[in-house]
């Protein structure tokens, strides 16, 4: 590698620099602080706040809480940010025959939230966007280091 790119030769072994200029950082560009990289963690932290930005619904999520022989639904998180997402891996309301003008309302949409929210199959969510309440059951979460993410199974959609 050419002097001054970032690779010296201290004493019979290579170190491994960090590029010098932005230019250098090539496809890890927008990753560079200053004079070099940010930290793996600075990294997981900015990107969970970068997702969380795109969070413009509210969600509150309610649990089956089993109690011996009786059974109630609580309250586990409510007005928790998310986003309410249709996707490739999810579909569309469809028609319920061929003959029927109203879709049904049983279709799947995701939920992605912090990723210390945690979904557990069966849970009733209840999802404020854009006006509209869609109520379904969850999905178990899948996590990544900057979010969550269900799939809802909505029922019900109506009017705030």
């Amino acid at each position: 590698m050419p002097k001054g790119r970032g690779t010296i030769e201290d004493g019979g072994g290579i170190q491994h620099a960090r590029p010098r200029t932005v230019e250098d950082a090539g496809p890890y560009r927008g990753l560079c602080v200053g004079e070099g990289f940010i930290s793996a963690s600075e990294r997981r932290k900015l990107t969970r706040n970068i997702i969380a930005s795109t969070y413009t619904d509210r969600a509150r999520v309610l649990r089956v809480i089993y109690s011996g022989v009786n059974e109630h639904e609580e309250i586990v998180y409510d007005n928790i940010p998310c986003a309410l997402s249709r996707s490739a891996h999810t579909h569309s309301p469809t028609p319920m025959n061929a003959d029927s003008v109203t879709p049904a309302v049983n279709y799947r949409l995701r939920l992605y939230a912090a990723p210390d929210v945690t979904f557990l199959l069966g849970d009733r969510v209840e999802i404020n966007h854009a006006g509209r309440i869609f109520v379904g059951i969850a999905s178990d979460s899948f996590y990544y280091d900057s979010h969550s993410v269900c799939v809802v199974d909505i029922e019900e959609v109506r009017e705030e």
